[in-house]
């Protein structure tokens, strides 16, 4: 049912989406301009799509227990605590983020000067390298729940020396308060649970805990009927400012006197 929806979801999506034309707000037609279309240097990120590529021809087994929703691909279950077994390039194939979406983050970093970056969901770490490649100076936590799939990605950190990120293995519920406890992030970025109402808890958790003038994307927005009521519930929130839609992805900021608009962005 959520597929036939979906579809109609990304037809409205295409009639509505806007690029540079038609943007009234400075903050977003700058953001535009100067980051979401701006044109990356492929040669900066040789080492984490070679990491990629690697990653894609690994056959080597996995078993953890998935804290998350499963996946429609590989047909996992969805319960709590359900165990999977699961090859490495099947993670690498279905669960790592695009290219173009990490050369986004990665650019966002440089626009905005984060600094302070927490990412839930690390995967097998080929996003988390991306936002240590655009801000070496800067601290990343990044929490992944499957241990066997963090230590995979704890390996390539280290052979890398991406020395900036710090990487926090548990179950979101369980770890994610003791990780941000006192601390405030730049940016948040929120890829590793797919269950709607839980990552609604998690971002209302996390607005007291980013920056002003900050950012929280929310992945796979349009997932599934859950995530997208959270999304909704999340353009609603009395301290957002300014939400872009990208389809895929939701983009959340918080600019203090700005008059809160949503958008939606072709991309």
């Amino acid at each position: 049912m959520w597929k036939l929806q979906i579809l109609g979801h990304y037809v409205k999506w295409l009639v509505t989406a806007k690029t540079r034309q038609g943007i009234h707000s400075p903050f977003v037609y700058s953001f535009l301009d100067n980051c979401l279309y701006k044109k990356s240097d492929r040669e900066l990120f040789m080492t984490p799509e070679n990491q990629r590529s690697l990653l894609k021809k690994n056959t080597d087994l996995l078993q953890y227990i998935d804290p998350g929703a499963g996946s429609r691909i590989l047909k996992t279950p969805s319960a709590e605590d359900s165990i999977r077994t699961v090859k490495v390039n099947q993670i690498a194939r279905t669960s790592l983020q695009k290219t173009g979406f990490c050369a986004l983050f990665f650019r966002m970093i440089k626009y905005f000067n984060y600094k302070n970056i927490l990412e839930l969901g690390t995967s097998l770490g080929v996003t988390t390298s991306y936002l240590s490649l655009a801000n070496p100076d800067s601290r990343i936590d990044t929490i992944e729940g499957a241990a066997p799939v963090a230590q995979m990605a704890e390996n390539y950190f280290k052979n890398e020396n991406f020395s900036n990120i710090h990487v926090h293995v548990g179950n979101f519920d369980d770890i994610l308060q003791k990780v941000i406890d006192d601390k405030t992030y730049d940016m948040v970025i929120i890829d590793g649970n797919h269950k709607g109402e839980k990552v609604l808890r998690y971002f209302q958790k996390l607005v007291k805990h980013t920056k002003k003038d900050g950012v929280i994307i929310i992945d796979d927005i349009r997932w599934s009927a859950s995530m997208y009521n959270c999304w909704k519930q999340v353009m609603k929130h009395p301290q957002v400012n300014c939400t872009l839609d990208l389809f895929q992805l939701g983009l959340v900021f918080f600019k203090p006197g700005m008059v809160r608009q949503n958008f939606t962005i072709r991309f």
